[in-house]
């Protein structure tokens, strides 16, 4: 059977795009993005992509939506939606689609972001960036790419990058995988002054020179080891990408504080850390929590500080930083964010208040600037950010 046409539902992602640059519809309709490329790309059970069809189909139905192919693993709807029932209409999808996981892929559901499962753009406020989006599943790919069959990351896949960083020894890798990008402060004036720099190895990098034919979606544990295998390498590589120790910060995960490489680390900073935020996710602080409290005092004990990175705008508030006792946090902004920082501007009010710093990062149009000023926050980071601060020609 040919899963690819029979889960084929709807128009392709270029009449889409076509449209939506020349877009005069309803100002109430919104681009739905569902996707299971967070999962997989195209090697999931043939039962699983009937039944995400007959969910698609469904939803369809249900919403009077239109349903456009992107590929296999992504699709994309045209629905109305409004403030009311918005977060109804995309809980419901967000269910059925779980429910297909589940039944299909149940060892992969604990590792689903719900973030990039399903995703709203409201047409309205955000037309640029559906048509941003979409350009990039109707640009012709390379042919050698479009045929590689990709496999699974292996354990011998993290020995190879082991060996990598061997090979090349601190420098080299850093000048090859390291990469960073600079946090700034954008006030009322909206000139953006540069407060910092964070480090973090470039997977798209790392892919295309060591992993080329591996696919790191639904690699689940297996990715979290390979990335305390690069937080060793990136702490190997500190002296070379910040010699001057100006004010940055690195991600980790809280596993890597207890391996010897951070020990070597620390000693060669003579135990101190000052001028170093340390980021951990905060899905992984929730999970070795525990961990997570010796980390956060063996760092803060050296004079370094302590953030809670990927935190979403939903959940904001609710895990309580305060408690977590960290001086600043990261919050995601992605499709709907603008809406829910508004519901949860009480709560971080109150945490600035005492003496939380939030910063936005992923920020990608300046929406994101102007939501975080009116929720009180004038941190920023991402390529938005980036264009800023480019030399004016």
């Amino acid at each position: 059977m040919n899963i690819e046409l029979e889960a084929s539902i709807g128009a392709s992602a270029r009449v889409l795009l076509d449209e939506l640059k020349s877009w005069t519809g309803k100002t109430d309709t919104s681009l739905i993005l569902i996707s299971l490329s967070v999962l997989l790309a195209d090697d999931g059970p043939p039962d699983m992509w009937l039944d995400f069809k007959r969910t698609l189909l469904d939803f369809r139905s249900r919403q009077n939506a239109r349903i456009f192919d992107l590929s296999l693993a992504d699709r994309a709807a045209l629905v109305q939606l409004t403030e009311y029932n918005m977060m109804r209409v995309v809980s419901n999808l967000r269910i059925d689609i779980l429910r297909v996981i589940e039944q299909h892929m149940p060892d992969h559901f604990g590792q689903i972001d719900q973030s990039r499962l399903v995703r709203v753009v409201p047409l309205k406020t955000r037309l640029s960036n559906a048509i941003q989006f979409l350009e990039h599943y109707v640009t012709p790919q390379p042919t050698q790419v479009a045929k590689r069959k990709r496999r699974r990351l292996t354990e011998e896949d993290i020995f190879r990058v082991q060996d990598v960083g061997k090979q090349l020894g601190p420098i080299s890798f850093a000048r090859a995988f390291v990469r960073s990008q600079q946090v700034a402060t954008i006030g009322s004036d909206h000139r953006p002054v540069v407060t910092g720099r964070e480090y973090f190895v470039g997977m798209e990098d790392l892919k295309s020179h060591v992993f080329p034919d591996v696919e790191f979606r639904a690699a689940c544990n297996r990715f979290n080891q390979l990335t305390v295998t690069l937080d060793r390498l990136l702490l190997s590589s500190f002296c070379e990408i910040n010699p001057e120790n100006q004010p940055c910060s690195i991600n980790l995960n809280v596993e890597t504080v207890f391996t010897r490489n951070f020990e070597i680390f620390l000693k060669a900073r003579k135990n101190v850390l000052g001028g170093i935020a340390f980021e951990f996710r905060q899905a992984d602080i929730l999970q070795n929590f525990d961990e997570f409290v010796l980390a956060r005092d063996l760092i803060q004990d050296r004079g370094g500080e302590v953030t809670v990175d990927a935190v979403f705008a939903e959940t904001a508030g609710i895990v309580n930083l305060l408690r977590l006792g960290v001086s600043s946090a990261k919050i995601l902004w992605r499709a709907g964010a603008e809406d829910m920082l508004r519901i949860r501007c009480e709560d971080m009010k109150y945490l600035q208040d005492c003496g939380t710093k939030f910063t936005l990062c992923r920020v990608d149009d300046q929406m994101a600037i102007d939501i975080g000023h009116e929720v009180g926050i004038t941190s920023f980071q991402g390529f938005h950010v980036d264009r800023l601060l480019l030399p004016e020609s």
